[in-house]
């Protein structure tokens, strides 16, 4: 599957609005992603306008934890935080996060 061209606006509101991440201001705009109350991996906030490069939307996919088409639903509104958490329930009953 080939990777989608995501504006770095869409992509940094999909992951403020459903991952809900707490923000940790730096050179780079990351975020804690919290699960059962634990600070759990880190994920980063794309800032800025334009398009995402293809590198660093697979790094933030690859961070999120999720599949590639997993994160394309995310940005796109179908998959929501919900889901999200949800999946995560599942990947971390297969010891993978």
């Amino acid at each position: 599957m080939t990777l989608p061209i995501l504006k770095k606006s869409e992509v940094r509101r999909a992951i403020n609005a459903k991952i809900k991440p707490e923000i940790d201001h730096g050179k780079h705009e990351q975020g804690w992603v919290y699960f059962e109350g634990k600070k759990c991996f880190k994920i980063y906030i794309p800032f800025g306008r334009g398009d995402l490069g293809k590198g660093t939307l697979h790094k933030i996919i690859k961070q999120s934890k999720i599949t590639r088409s997993e994160f394309i639903s995310l940005v796109d509104c179908p998959f929501t935080g919900t889901h999200y958490y949800e999946r995560l329930v599942v990947l971390r009953s297969e010891n993978i996060i």
